[in-house]
């Protein structure tokens, strides 16, 4: 067994998994022993690959090999820290699934376009906050789109309501899936999306699935949006990525602004079509959202 200390802090422990829990399982509540993993695909075939991790969750045993916490490396072709990998900490975690949450920003883009009139024949939109500053409907986004999209440049963003721009980075980078690799893509599941209701929208919430999304003010902080709770608070929140990034939480009231994170682990809000950090989070397996097990 290896440990190496990286120049930014990150310890990796490399090595076979029972020799990892021979050394750091006696200690496992402190901060400095949670285990890292680089699944095969990276090239580590100490770790089990995610076809194996794909297995323990339809086998119900995941908890056996995995603990809150613990960081798992995931190759992705094009963004990522060294060699292309983006690292997760499990942040929820049952027998059959875990939601991870990158521990860093992966890059910056818009959140939404501004929904600004493109012919003459378009009709006039009914919130010129949107029209101008961009949408703060998540589950309508050019972030959201690109999330979970494995299309190439130029073809992940379709319009969403009838005034819809596509984002700066539209013909400039790939759908966010397209850089995994297939056996990971095989384990993940699908996350139910809860946000507050922003200006113009029914109802108290929005719930939609997802493969990948940002964070929730509830999720980071344990607190509503709004009245809204907008999922259960995640373990580790304070050592998952801060760096002026956004999450899916509306301002509520208006149609424009969008909360963020800043380093300090502050919140804040920004219009929609700033350019702010993604730091995006997934789950593997199945999860129940709605279980407060496997959560801090």
């Amino acid at each position: 067994m290896k440990l190496v200390i990286s120049r930014n802090g990150t310890i990796t422990i490399e090595g076979n998994e029972c020799e990892i829990r021979a050394a750091v399982g006696s200690n496992i509540g402190s901060e400095m022993s949670r285990r890292f993993f680089a699944p095969a695909t990276c090239g580590l075939n100490a770790a089990p690959s995610w076809n194996d991790i794909n297995a323990m969750c339809q086998d119900g045993e995941l908890r056996k090999h995995f603990s809150l916490g613990d960081i798992l490396r995931i190759k992705h072709r094009t963004l990522g820290g060294s060699g292309n990998t983006i690292d997760c900490r499990i942040v929820r975690i049952c027998d059959t699934g875990m939601v991870l949450a990158s521990i860093y920003t992966l890059k910056d883009m818009q959140f939404d376009a501004p929904e600004k009139e493109r012919d003459a024949k378009r009709h006039e939109h009914p919130h010129s906050e949107r029209a101008n500053w961009g949408s703060n409907l998540y589950r309508e986004s050019a972030i959201h789109q690109w999330l979970n999209s494995d299309k190439t440049r130029g073809e992940w963003w379709s319009a969403q309501n009838k005034w819809d721009n596509p984002p700066e980075d539209h013909e400039k980078t790939d759908g966010f899936l397209a850089g995994f690799e297939d056996d990971f893509l095989e384990a993940l599941g699908e996350y139910e999306c809860i946000t507050a209701k922003p200006l113009g929208e029914d109802g108290e919430s929005i719930r939609f699935k997802a493969k990948f999304f940002l964070p929730s003010v509830t999720e980071l902080t344990g607190k509503a949006n709004n009245g809204v709770m907008e999922g259960i608070r995640f373990a580790y929140a304070d050592k998952i990525a801060k760096g002026w990034n956004w999450l899916r939480s509306p301002g509520t009231g208006v149609a424009r602004n969008v909360y963020h994170v800043s380093t300090s682990g502050a919140l804040g809000s920004n219009v929609a079509y700033s350019s702010l950090g993604v730091a995006p989070a997934c789950v593997i397996g199945k999860i129940n959202q709605s279980d407060p097990n496997g959560a801090e």
